[in-house]
């Protein structure tokens, strides 16, 4: 791959990862595709008005006047959200090579919990957490 640098991710007991340096605009668009699914987009409302001569602006969060830097431009439903779906397509397009055997979902998953999440730390250091869509970095 050319222009993008790799690491190497000692992962313990001689296993290792070769990650790259950069995160790759492959990787974060998927990783946006299966975050995005989570995202809540708020209930606001804005409503203007003439107060004095001056246009005054409300935001409505379900039929409230809520000061607009109580107003979340996005939420995460954090009760469905599905992070380890996100976090693994984040690792296997981040990794050029590992000890275990071809890059895919089949190895991933066969992989010791404990490898996959050293795994995932040393990518959430290297990038950044999860990136959400827009968002141009990680959660």
């Amino acid at each position: 791959m050319s222009g993008i640098g790799t690491k190497k991710i000692d992962l313990g007991d001689g296993d290792f990862a070769v990650i790259f340096t950069e995160m790759k605009h492959g990787t974060k668009r998927r990783v946006e595709q299966i975050t995005r699914k989570f995202l809540v987009m708020p209930a606001a409302q804005i409503q203007a008005k003439e107060v004095d001569g001056k246009i005054k602006t409300d935001f409505l969060v379900n039929g409230k006047v809520t000061p607009e830097e109580e107003v979340q431009a996005v939420d995460i439903d954090w009760v469905h959200a599905d992070f380890t779906e996100a976090t693994d397509a984040m690792i296997l397009g981040q990794v050029q090579d590992w000890s275990f055997g071809p890059v895919d979902q089949s190895v991933l998953d066969d992989m010791a919990e404990a490898k996959r999440e050293a795994l995932a730390r040393a990518c959430d250091a290297e990038y950044g957490a999860v990136p959400l869509p827009g968002s141009g970095g990680g959660v």
